[in-house]
């Protein structure tokens, strides 16, 4: 786990290089604005349980949200093997989340062009989806 988290601090560290200083959102009607929205959702999150529910696999789900791009990673604890990875583009409006994927691992390839949308609230280092996966995230510190 200490090593996903490294790799993807490391990662979340080369975006932020690679991005302008200027946080900025794409709306729904194609201007792109900066906000304080971004910065809310920007960082590292783990999974931490459904909406709802409790944590519904033992294996570990990480989030990764930068500007205007994201992937999730999801692996076994016992064999450090990533099961599921895949990541794209957001837009963000308000409460109004949607994720395109853009890329995949085998596992997710069917997924690469499909669009999902969530209704999002952050509060604090606590992220909640509602949507096609309703879930609860909490912020990597």
């Amino acid at each position: 786990m200490k090593k996903q988290l490294a790799f993807l601090g490391g990662l979340l560290v080369l975006l932020s290089a690679c991005s302008s200083s200027k946080s900025s959102v794409n709306r729904t009607d194609g201007t792109t604005t900066a906000t304080s929205e971004t910065n809310a959702v920007n960082g590292v999150w783990r999974f931490v349980r459904n909406v709802g529910g409790a944590a519904t696999s033992p294996d570990k789900k990480i989030k990764l949200i930068r500007d205007k791009h994201w992937m999730f990673s999801q692996f076994d604890p016992a064999t450090n093997i990533t099961l599921y990875h895949h990541g794209g583009t957001y837009l963000l409006d308000g409460n109004s989340y949607a994720e395109t994927i853009d890329y995949a691992n085998e596992t997710t390839g069917g997924l690469i062009g499909q669009t999902y949308r969530y209704n999002i609230n952050v509060a604090g280092d606590t992220m909640t989806l509602t949507g096609p996966f309703s879930e609860v995230w909490a912020r990597v510190k």
